[in-house]
């Protein structure tokens, strides 16, 4: 699952030449995720160099969206947070009805409810306090520090944000599905869900097929 912010910086630095946009695609291509979320600025610098989406990918907009994706016969549900207005860092109330209405929906008929932010640090913070359990895990992304796990909303939502530059993959992996029906209950760290976080470093074993396609792009790198 990757969020947004992969193909182009999410601040004020400038998008990379059009030139590495094919190359870059096919990259994430090899990845292979199951599920990816652009913004539009992303699906603007795809769309300049003559490219589609990757398969499986959405683009963000104005609107919630939501998926089901079937994993080993389970159904998990996925909410495509959207778009801000450029400077805004609060979520409007009738935002938040919406994607409560949405994450309810998605609960009563799968076994996890993920979210996926563009927001930033700030925004994401703001919106768990504000908006209690919303999700089981939220996936953020958008200006802000990475973050490799941490608990909100009383324990029930697992809250992780990708790192800039790409450095790190987050591996999380679940033992127990979350009891929804259980008022109680919480994520109990490193029992029912881990997190196995992989700063991806110079020791750090290429694909071959994937520094081949680098290569090409990078001849002088290491």
């Amino acid at each position: 699952m990757a969020g947004p912010f992969e193909f182009t910086p999410c601040g004020e630095e400038p998008d990379g030449p059009a030139s590495l946009a094919p190359s870059l695609k096919h990259a994430y291509d090899l990845l292979a995720y199951d599920i990816g979320y652009l913004s539009p600025r992303e699906a603007d610098w795809l769309s300049a160099a003559g490219l589609s989406r990757p398969e499986g990918w959405r683009t963000a907009s104005v609107h919630v969206q939501f998926s089901t994706v079937d994993v080993n016969n389970t159904s998990i549900g996925i909410i495509y947070l959207p778009m801000l207005p450029a400077g805004q860092t609060s979520v409007p109330r009738f935002l938040m009805k919406s994607i409560a209405a949405k994450a309810q929906s998605l609960r009563s008929r799968t076994k996890l409810v993920i979210g996926i932010s563009p927001w930033g640090f700030m925004t994401e913070k703001h919106y768990l306090d504000a908006a209690g359990p919303v999700f089981d895990i939220l996936f953020g992304a958008g200006p802000g520090p990475g973050l490799a796990g941490r608990l909100e909303a009383g324990g029930k939502t697992f809250w992780v944000r990708s790192y800039s530059k790409g450095r790190a993959v987050h591996v999380l992996r679940l033992n127990t599905w979350p009891r929804h029906d259980d008022a109680d209950w919480k994520w109990t760290p490193k029992k029912d869900i881990v997190l196995d976080f992989r700063p991806l470093r110079d020791n750090t074993l290429p694909d071959s097929e994937m520094a081949r396609t680098l290569r090409k792009l990078f001849p002088n790198a290491r």
